[in-house]
């Protein structure tokens, strides 16, 4: 059974797919999926993790919901937002001696 981080990190990994390479129609629409459809339970397993990485993450996803302008959320969230998480849960792996390094080498 895999971990709410290993779940968070496909849900990552899956938007990072998506905005590789040059956008298409295809890729934008995918873009549009991911925050319309898995955003949210990207969000949901984030928010299952041990304060405070729980809380560092979720502000991510919280700004999404915030931000008057959604076109500029995403594409904060796909510029610092990513990133930023995996560190996180970098982070998190180190500290509970979960590291994988094989779930975490995109981030090298």
């Amino acid at each position: 059974m895999r971990t709410a981080a290993q779940l968070l990190i496909l849900h990552l990994d899956r938007l990072a797919a998506e905005v590789r390479g040059t956008f298409t129609p295809d890729k934008l629409e995918g873009i549009d999926d991911w925050f319309r459809l898995e955003a949210y339970e990207a969000a949901e397993k984030a928010s299952l993790l041990p304060a405070p990485y729980n809380e560092r993450i979720l502000k991510h996803f919280h700004l999404l919901r915030q931000k008057e302008r959604p076109l500029q959320a995403m594409a904060c969230f796909i510029r610092d937002g990513m990133d930023e998480i995996y560190d996180i849960l970098h982070d998190y792996y180190i500290e509970h001696n979960e590291i994988d390094h094989n779930e975490l080498e995109h981030n090298e």
